[in-house]
Parts: C-alpha cells; structure tokens; sequence
C-alpha cells in the first residue's frame, strides 16, 4: 500500500494589495500578495519595478518613493509564472 501522496496545488492567481498605493519621495509602503486557492503550495515569487528611477521595491514587496511620478510594481510566482501589477503613484515629500 502506497503512501498517501499529497499533490503540489498550484497558484491559480495572484492579487496585491492596497487597491491604490501612494507613497511619497523618500518613504515607503507595503504592498501584499494574497493567493488562490490559499493553500496553495508554493507562495513565493519575485517582486520587481518597471521605473525604478521612480519607486523601488524589496522582495518582501516594501516599495520607497525615489522620485515624482508612478512605477508598476509586478509580482511574480515561482510556480505557474503567475503574475499581478500594481501602479504605484509617487508624490512630493511634505
């Protein structure tokens, strides 16, 4: 008698969230990435910025304002290449 084997379940789509993130030059936001199903197997993704003149982003999706204007802020899963954007408007400092 076989084991039981539990199958990996894929990401069948990604979300991220604020719905519209600002930040201003010189701080930071968080973005998050919320899975479905959520219990997928594997979570984990790279973080990237189309502009990162404008806003920078870590790989636990924390994004600083560099400078005045927007940047899309994409996440990508390792598993299934899903993928999610997000524009991230960047304004003045106060």
């Amino acid at each position: 008698v076989l084991g039981k084997m539990s199958l990996p379940k894929p990401v069948e789509s990604v979300t991220l969230t604020p719905s519209s993130p600002t930040v201003k030059v010189g701080a930071k936001v968080q973005l998050s990435a919320t899975f479905t199903p959520a219990d997928a197997t594997n979570k984990t993704g790279v973080w990237s910025s189309d502009a990162t003149d404008k806003a920078t982003v870590d790989q636990n999706g924390l994004v600083t304002g560099k400078a005045v204007g927007s940047a899309n802020i994409t996440f990508t899963t390792n598993d299934g290449a899903k993928k999610a954007t997000k524009a991230v408007s960047v304004t003045a400092a106060s």
